[in-house]
């Protein structure tokens, strides 16, 4: 994919959804670098909303701690 041009970033998923408490936070993480590391046509405020309603309601807090998440680190 390199060779075509496409840019790769690995992410540690479950580590970085079990730094917020749970490792049903990998939605979040992944919806959270998707809007964060491409020029994502849709607003990262509406991103968010999209996870809070798309998450079963015990895993809301954790899915928008992980979204937030500083995934330079």
């Amino acid at each position: 994919m390199r060779k075509a041009g496409a840019k790769l970033y690995e992410i540690d998923v479950l580590r970085l959804a079990e730094e917020v408490g749970t490792a049903l936070a990998q939605n979040g993480v992944l919806v959270g670098a998707l809007t964060a590391l491409l020029d994502f046509p849709i607003n990262k405020e509406m991103m968010l909303e999209a996870v809070k309603v798309s998450v079963p309601e015990k895993a809301v807090e954790a899915n928008v701690r992980a979204f937030g998440l500083d995934m330079g680190r």
